[in-house]
């Protein structure tokens, strides 16, 4: 996929698939909401849970966001990531991400059922493969 297709995939509602690599050395895996913009990935969450603890100790990162159907598209990233907790922006940031998956007249609910979750993942790509149609 080129750049436009890439950004056209990825405004889709998929969940992706963080990873990060654990203090004993193996790969941590959770799916996520996530917001793409500007070539960045971008993350709410707690920053209790343990892939983003993860990311403090060391910041390598990769995402996948794929197809569960054909054509079987995905977009595969590397790079490293970065944690921050009630920065500027959060508010804006976790709007856009939920606003992605939820419809119009379930959000503010849900934030405000959610509003002591203040951290944001940003994963800033080196490395992006695609493709638009699977094996």
């Amino acid at each position: 996929m080129n750049d436009t297709e890439i950004r056209a995939f990825l405004d889709r509602s998929f969940t992706a698939t963080v990873s990060t690599v654990s203090p004993q050395g193996t790969v941590h895996s959770v799916p996520v909401w996530f917001d793409y913009q500007d070539g960045v990935f971008t993350i709410w969450t707690d920053s209790a849970r343990g892939w983003v603890r993860n990311l403090r100790k060391n910041s390598n990162a990769s995402v996948v966001v794929a197809e569960h159907q054909p054509p079987f598209a995905a977009v595969v990233a590397h790079g490293t990531g970065e944690v921050a907790v009630d920065a500027p922006g959060t508010d804006e940031a976790i709007r856009r991400i939920v606003e992605r998956y939820l419809p119009a007249e379930q959000i503010d609910a849900y934030l405000k059922l959610w509003s002591i979750l203040r951290t944001i993942v940003r994963i800033r790509p080196t490395l992006v493969r695609s493709w638009s149609r699977g094996y």
